[in-house]
């Protein structure tokens, strides 16, 4: 069940959130297109549903987007709350979907957004890596009782105007970097993940906030301090190290630091391997 527009008008705040976890909690409604057109919402402090635009009916190209890995939130809030067992009426699992909710306000006020979207990886979304690496995230299992809780954070989502994507073919990293790429250059852009892949994206309008404990914001200056390496050698540093959390297999004997030392020298990938001919 929906609210009607004029009880949407009058939610803001804290009570909007709570009013549409209520609603998702109860409500069962047909999935929802998964690859939608590309136009986040533009939001007032007030979450206020009737002054929502969408970014191609904006006239203002400034302000701050915020892009969520909304994957990572309820994987996140699943296990946080799963020793509290949440569940509604019919007993159905909702702790992922109340972190969710928690862990979404939480970044709204943190960000100052003015224009936010979501992204969600699908089931099928990584099948094409699989195909070059087949062992790619083959650690990684989603648990039975938080699948239906992503369509219920998507109609969350959508009782309060918020943009989602999902896509068949692309994961959740593979649309925010798209949407990063694809702002104006007066527009910041937070990112909010734990992924380090996306901190290729990170220059001097890109920004990557991690929702894990402490809220950490990595701009260029802390991803050369902590990695060693600009953000445009992100890739190349993954690809010399490896990624134990995808299942992505480095080069033996070299980590981070010896890495990143090679990135330094060489610059890029082409680099090492010239000179390692020479």
């Amino acid at each position: 069940p929906r609210c009607s527009e004029g009880s949407q008008e009058r939610r803001n705040g804290r009570s909007a959130s709570f009013r549409t976890i209520a609603a998702a909690m109860v409500g069962v409604g047909s999935l929802q297109s998964a690859v939608r057109k590309a136009s986040c919402r533009r939001m007032p402090r007030s979450f206020n549903r009737k002054n929502l635009v969408s970014m191609q009916e904006s006239t203002n190209s400034s302000g701050v987007l915020t892009l969520v890995d909304g994957s990572y939130l309820l994987h996140q809030g699943f296990y946080a709350f799963q020793n509290a067992d949440l569940r509604n009426l019919r007993s159905e699992p909702v702790g992922a979907l109340y972190g969710f909710m928690l862990q979404l306000e939480r970044i709204l006020q943190f960000t100052d957004a003015s224009h936010m979207a979501v992204m969600f990886d699908s089931r099928t979304a990584s099948e094409s890596r699989k195909k070059t690496l087949p062992k790619y995230k083959s650690n990684r299992h989603c648990p039975d009782e938080l699948v239906p809780q992503f369509q219920k954070s998507q109609e969350a989502l959508n009782a309060l105007g918020y943009h989602w994507n999902q896509s068949d073919h692309y994961e959740a990293d593979d649309l925010i970097a798209t949407y990063a790429r694809a702002q104006p250059k007066e527009r910041a852009v937070c990112i909010v993940s734990t992924d380090k892949d996306l901190l290729q994206l990170v220059d001097d309008k890109v920004t990557l906030l991690s929702p894990a404990g402490r809220y950490a914001t990595m701009g260029k200056h802390e991803v050369m301090e902590k990695w060693g390496v600009r953000p445009d050698q992100m890739g190349y540093l993954i690809a010399l190290m490896g990624d134990s959390a995808d299942v992505i297999p480095g080069v033996p004997r070299i980590g981070q630091k010896r890495g990143a030392a090679l990135l330094q020298r060489y610059e890029d990938l082409e680099g090492i391997m010239k000179a390692a001919e020479e």
